[in-house]
């Protein structure tokens, strides 16, 4: 799933939804970037920003 700045989204790390990100459950994910771009160009590099990935887990109310 591809949300738009989920590490910056704060109800996702305050407990404010179903699902939580916690601290350093972020990665971005260099080596796909690189070898999707390896024979692009300025003008057919998919993007100027490396793809991130995120693991959510349920939030616990307690």
């Amino acid at each position: 799933m591809l949300i738009d700045h989920i590490l910056m989204s704060q109800p996702l790390c305050n407990g404010h939804f179903p699902l939580q990100v916690n601290a350093k459950a972020g990665q971005v994910e260099h080596e796909i970037f690189e070898r999707v771009n390896a024979e692009s160009n300025s003008k057919t590099i998919s993007s100027g920003y490396r793809p991130v990935s995120v693991v959510l887990e349920d939030a616990v109310i307690i």
